[in-house]
């Protein structure tokens, strides 16, 4: 009797702890709204469902929210674009932005003419070099293998080449023999030099070459013109920083050029382009000279041609 008693008394436990549990879930889910309510599906399309057509009115509210965002900053760009451009053109027609380009493309003009005239001494220097390294070399000592072999001046060690020192005895004495037979044959000392001197000389034309390339990036950056303040600045940066790595001899001719240019304000080839379009005259005069056989052509007009006369051979007198 008493276990049933006790049967009874969990089964009633039990059922108020379910009991407890559903009303547990049911008030969350009150707190949490109808979001669950997507998860009902029923086919019939009148049937309403708040939950399903408040997303699709957030969505809706958020599609023009985007679209006016959207629309706004492409009108703040155009705005910004406009403004750049007024600013770009009164800065393309400001006296700064002439004096600056003038400026910068005069002195690219020197520089490659510095770096040209000093190009061609490079290349003359290396081909002197190149002569006097091969003579040295055609006066070594040529062992029976095929090296090529230098003692010192003091006679006291032999080298290949590649400096490396030769340490055994038989090529020594061969090579003791041949110098017996050849008394001018090139010394070590003689040899390195000689080799040296080609190496600086290599490297020097390399380098003009070099700086003859970058003149020729610059200027391709700036021969369109139109140049903004942050790209005639980086120009100017570039030019300024070839001018530096000159070597002495160039750096000095560049010199020369500049002081020149100020004193004498005399425009070189390069500089035609930014002197033409600042004298007003001979643009005129340019542009009549361009268009007067255009003129002529159409008007039907035509030159008199000049008659040719041949030579007149008089006999030379006698004497």
């Amino acid at each position: 009797m008493v276990l049933r008693l006790v049967h009874l008394w969990n089964i009633a436990a039990g059922t108020d702890q379910l009991l407890v549990r559903n009303a547990s879930r049911t008030g969350a889910d009150a707190l949490a709204g109808t979001d669950d309510d997507d998860d009902f599906q029923n086919d019939d399309p009148e049937f309403p469902n708040p939950a399903r057509e408040r997303r699709k009115e957030q969505r809706r509210e958020q599609e023009v929210f985007d679209h006016d965002r959207r629309e706004h900053r492409a009108r703040k760009r155009e705005h910004e674009e406009a403004d750049d451009s007024e600013l770009m053109q009164l800065w393309l027609a400001s006296d700064e932005y002439r004096r600056s380009f003038e400026a910068l493309s005069n002195d690219i003009a020197d520089v490659r003419l510095a770096t040209m005239h000093a190009y061609d001494r490079a290349m003359r220097e290396q081909q002197r070099a190149e002569d006097a390294l091969e003579d040295a070399r055609s006066r070594a000592l040529v062992l029976p293998d095929g090296r090529r072999v230098y003692f010192t001046q003091d006679g006291r060690r032999l080298f290949t080449e590649d400096n490396r020192q030769v340490t055994d005895a038989a090529s020594i004495a061969r090579a003791q023999d041949l110098h017996a037979r050849k008394p001018d044959a090139s010394t070590y000392e003689e040899y390195v030099e000689r080799r040296d001197t080609m190496q600086r000389a290599t490297e020097n034309t390399q380098h003009l070459a070099q700086t003859l390339s970058k003149l020729d990036e610059v200027e391709s950056k700036i021969k369109a013109g139109n140049l903004s303040r942050e790209d005639l600045a980086q120009a100017r940066k570039e030019t300024d920083a070839i001018i530096a790595s000159l070597p002495p001899e160039a750096r000095d001719e560049y010199e020369r050029l500049h002081a020149a240019r100020k004193d004498g304000g005399n425009l070189s080839y390069r500089a035609a382009g930014p002197a033409f379009e600042s004298a007003p005259d001979l643009n005129d005069h340019f542009r009549q000279a361009k268009t007067a056989p255009a003129q002529q052509q159409v008007s039907g007009e035509t030159q008199p041609k000049t008659e040719i006369r041949p030579p007149v051979y008089r006999p030379a007198s006698d004497y």
